[in-house]
């Protein structure tokens, strides 16, 4: 394994074999996908940011320090997925408690295209529990 996948790994929190073990399917059903992604609040410099999401790819490409990890991690707090691994954990509280701070309100408009088409809105706010606006 090379330094960048071990780093990557580090990031993501999967295990090697958790990433080896991932199939994709050809033939699957539509999956929910993000459509937007906006932080409202006492982020450090992310405040009144709103990223449209692409149905397809996305891709996060900046300079260090410009918000892509924050991004990443602010999607990851809003939907209530935590890490297994602890170096990753570690990583993810930092931003979330640093970075955003304390009042920082993440809002995700989620589409769900089966079984029939329907638009949901996902808000969190900096350091409260998960709030699911149906």
């Amino acid at each position: 394994m090379s330094e960048v996948d071990s780093e990557l790994q580090d990031h993501c929190g999967f295990s090697r074999e958790q990433c080896e073990s991932l199939e994709i399917e050809s033939d699957r059903l539509p999956e929910d996908r993000i459509e937007l992604v906006s932080v409202v609040g006492n982020s450090v410099f992310l405040d009144g940011s709103v990223n449209h999401c692409n149905e397809n790819l996305n891709v996060l490409v900046g300079g260090r320090g410009t918000g892509k990890s924050t991004i990443v991690e602010s999607i990851r707090y809003a939907l209530g997925l935590y890490l297994l691994r602890k170096k990753a954990a570690k990583t993810h509280d930092s931003i979330i408690h640093q970075v955003l701070q304390s009042g920082t309100k993440i809002s995700l408009q989620v589409r769900s295209p089966y079984p029939n088409e329907w638009v949901n809105i996902v808000e969190r706010n900096v350091p409260n529990t998960l709030v699911d606006k149906d």
